[in-house]
């Protein structure tokens, strides 16, 4: 009888946990999509609430880890009137830390949020529109965190939402 290393033996019997992708680079495994989320008056009414939803159209499961978890890995890419909005500083160094693979908040995951193929988790994100004008917003994400070289961007839609003045009081918010 030949005897197996234990390391060996054990790597064949524990299961390896990694995000759900093609083998292919370019397919990141999932979509994104942008809309308006309602608001539920917890926040002042210049805060615009929307939903960043992620669609698993992979054929494994779509692990969510520490660094996905509570939308870490989205950038909300902000146009005001036409001119782009820059990513506050600390929340860019929140978010590059977890594309890195080095997340705040310990190690684990959330096995709640596990999708299947198919399957689609809903993540809310919000921004203040304090001055009247046109805000565009889009979301973007990079498909496999601590793997720059394999990753691929993938972008929703853009949500367009004119806020009025406020001497427009006749125009609701769209």
């Amino acid at each position: 009888m030949k005897c197996i290393p234990v390391l060996m033996f054990a790597s064949l019997l524990l299961p390896t946990f990694t995000a759900a992708q093609s083998v292919d680079s370019a397919d990141p495994g999932f979509t994104l999509t942008l809309s308006r989320g309602r608001h539920g008056g917890e926040f002042s009414k210049d805060t615009q609430v929307m939903v960043v939803r992620l669609t698993n159209t992979s054929k494994g499961i779509n692990y969510e880890d520490t660094c996905s978890a509570f939308g870490g890995l989205y950038r909300l890419l902000v146009v005001y009137n036409g001119v782009p909005v820059e990513e506050p500083a600390a929340k860019q160094k929140e978010r590059k830390a977890s594309e890195s693979g080095l997340c705040f908040g310990g190690s684990g995951s959330n096995p709640a949020r596990h999708l299947k193929p198919g399957e689609h988790r809903d993540d809310f994100l919000y921004y203040e529109t304090k001055n009247p004008g046109t805000y565009e917003f889009t979301v973007e994400r990079i498909s496999i965190p601590g793997e720059p070289d394999k990753s691929v961007i993938v972008k929703s839609n853009s949500l367009t939402i004119v806020v009025p003045s406020p001497d427009d009081s006749s125009a609701p918010p769209q």
